[in-house]
């Protein structure tokens, strides 16, 4: 059981079936979030129809909560997200299927995690197994993505939630160009924390789009 994942799944806005799920997701994962119960094992454990279990986790993965991948013909292993912090709507009889995706302009947190931790040197950044402590400058980068990042190079507005865009910024981030910088001012292990901040997010778009 993770206790971290329980109490990160309690801030989640979704239905109440939902809830049931991710709560029973959380009570089986573990220190990375990661976990795989069956579809019988999650309708035993809610209370909830097969279709209905079905159906939410759909619509879980669709609002970046949770994502899987199919386990050699037996249960899927599910990886619980960072998600949106904004309310998806929704009834308690999760009548309201409608998703309200407005309000995600950037990548989901964990997915960012991983593509920090593939892209940049242990030696050099301290790599954490979740991302959860960093939500808050997620966030903000979130509300910066709203109003829209303009490349100075293009005048274009930068996609924040493609992967393509964070794996070219950890390369920038990973460079020993970038790296000199850092030590120049940071005596510390610089965290993915470290390069969510907004000038960190500023220097490393102005070498890289401007």
């Amino acid at each position: 059981m993770s206790v971290e994942y329980i109490t990160k799944v309690i801030k989640y806005k979704c239905t109440p079936p939902q809830k049931l799920i991710l709560f029973v997701l959380a009570n089986y994962s573990d220190e990375s979030g990661q976990s795989y119960p069956s579809h019988k094992k999650l309708c035993a454990l809610t209370g909830l129809a097969l279709s209905t279990v079905k159906g939410n986790l759909k619509k879980l993965k669709q609002y970046g909560y949770i994502d899987w991948k199919k386990r050699n013909n037996t249960s899927n292993l599910y990886q619980i997200l960072g998600g949106s912090p904004d309310d998806h709507g929704g009834s308690p009889d999760d009548h309201n299927t409608k998703v309200d995706t407005k309000n995600i302009n950037i990548l989901c947190l964990d997915k960012i995690n991983k593509i920090f931790k593939e892209v940049t040197s242990k030696t050099f950044y301290r790599h954490s197994t979740n991302a959860f402590s960093f939500e808050t400058k997620w966030n903000k980068l979130n509300l910066l993505a709203k109003k829209g990042v303009i490349s100075p190079r293009t005048g274009k507005v930068i996609d924040m939630k493609s992967e393509e865009f964070w794996y070219s910024y950890f390369e920038i981030a990973n460079s020993e160009g970038h790296k000199k910088w850092i030590r120049s001012f940071w005596d510390k292990k610089p965290s993915l924390g470290t390069m969510l901040g907004i000038n960190q997010f500023e220097a490393i778009i102005e070498r890289r789009y401007g």
